[in-house]
């Protein structure tokens, strides 16, 4: 998710920038992509487009784009990276994207994308570029060892809060959610919400709400540990908001057409990216040294020691890759 990277460097240089030289979020964010050229993946980068959520925890957010963002994706360019921008939120352009096998993973540092249905999440590693230490969250762990599915996550979203509503019941946390989600009210919920009308379902949620309060103020089968009345005299007439479950369940994506995964190549060739295949080009040394001279003020010896410290061995690991693709297509053609 691109657009987050950029938030990050921004709040990491909020206080004393001044005292932190050239270009610090732009010269954080060129550390960054070259440990991800060190290492042998694919990597595309997805920006939030103009149909995401105009507010997100109570805040509005901001319709123009992100100051760095263009310079951010020259930089990408420059490091032979993919990227395109989603049509809505970029972590649900990612998790769509491993739904339909374009990619195998989303890296993130918020596991929202889980929440939006991705099969696999890897959380950014702390510190950046340690990536010999990361936490992996599949659809099928969670599933098998903590025994939730999909729909359980999206009903311990919108009863606890999440990002399109901050305190959705009051007094609902986390713990409480996941008690109610074992109850498997998310996955009647969801289905009722994917396949009713619009009326149909209104009048459906009257019955569901009753038996939500029921396991509030019960706990027939003891998944609470406890009775909550008062969490359960809290939910309003309007639980749950339909326009919050339409974004947690059919969020605006590259996949929202009928076209689908040939939408996703037109839009990333075009925007910059090699189609649906994520392969990865060669870096331009070349464009890497004069963009951070012009940027960074390298120069030198010290570039040449700066580049050679930080993207030399990546640019090789590349070029080896790309040798090793090339033999195993030509074997595969014979």
């Amino acid at each position: 998710d691109g657009s987050t990277w950029l938030h990050a460097v921004c709040c990491a240089f909020r206080h004393n920038h001044a005292g932190a030289g050239r270009n610090p979020e732009l010269r954080t964010l060129f550390y960054r992509l070259a440990s991800f050229l060190n290492i042998p993946v694919h990597a595309i980068f997805v920006f939030d487009g103009p149909s995401r959520p105009h507010v997100k925890r109570n805040k509005q957010v901001r319709a123009i784009p992100h100051w760095l963002a263009t310079i951010f994706q020259e930089m990408l360019a420059v490091f032979g990276f993919a990227k395109y921008e989603a049509p809505g939120e970029a972590e649900a352009e990612l998790a769509a994207l491993t739904r339909h096998g374009i990619i195998d993973a989303v890296l993130t540092t918020d596991i929202d994308a889980i929440v939006f249905g991705a099969t696999c999440v890897i959380r950014y590693p702390e510190p950046p570029g340690h990536f010999d230490r990361v936490g992996v969250y599949t659809d099928h762990v969670i599933a098998s060892a903590a025994g939730m599915s999909h729909e359980d996550l999206v009903l311990i979203a919108i009863l606890s809060g999440g990002d399109y509503d901050v305190s959705s019941i009051p007094h609902c946390g986390i713990k409480i959610a996941r008690g109610v989600s074992q109850y498997k009210l998310g996955q009647v919920l969801i289905r009722a919400f994917s396949t009713k009308s619009q009326r149909e379902f209104v009048d459906f949620c009257h019955d569901w709400r009753k038996d939500l309060r029921r396991v509030l103020t019960t706990d027939p089968e003891g998944y609470l540990g406890r009775v909550y009345p008062a969490v359960a005299n809290s939910i309003t007439d309007s639980f749950p908001d339909c326009d919050i479950l339409q974004k947690y369940i059919h969020p605006i994506t590259t996949f929202s057409s009928h076209s689908g995964t040939q939408d996703v190549a037109t839009t990333m060739t075009s925007q910059g990216g090699s189609g649906y295949h994520t392969r990865s080009l060669q870096p331009s040394l070349k464009m890497l040294a004069s963009f951070c001279k012009n940027h960074f003020g390298w120069d030198g010896d010290a570039a040449m020691a700066k580049m050679r410290a930080t993207v030399w061995e990546g640019a090789e690991l590349r070029l080896l890759c790309g040798v090793s693709m090339s033999c195993r297509f030509e074997q595969s053609n014979r």
